[in-house]
């Protein structure tokens, strides 16, 4: 199957590009200090209208490993329920 690409989907910030419905767990998070932050924040609508159900955390931090260290536990818990084997303290 071949599908042609318009060339809106590159940008799913853009009000006119196109979202099709997804059936995913994703979890989002990024630091206040990233410079992607505002695609990221303008990210999340998109995402949650296509049905989505998406947790976005921001740290008041950059790209860095304290940041990803700070969000593992929640990232970690929402991807995967259940009975928790490993404990991050």
């Amino acid at each position: 199957m071949h599908i042609k690409y318009d060339g809106r989907a590159k940008c799913p910030h853009r009000k006119d590009s196109v979202v099709a419905r997804v059936d995913a767990r994703l979890f989002l998070s990024c630091g206040t200090f990233e410079s992607r932050v505002y695609y990221n924040r303008s990210l999340v609508p998109r995402l949650r209208s296509a049905g989505l159900q998406l947790p976005y955390a921001e740290a008041w931090d950059g790209h860095n490993w304290t940041a990803w260290r700070d969000r593992l536990r929640e990232g970690r818990t929402y991807l995967f329920p259940g009975r928790r084997r490993m404990v991050y303290e």
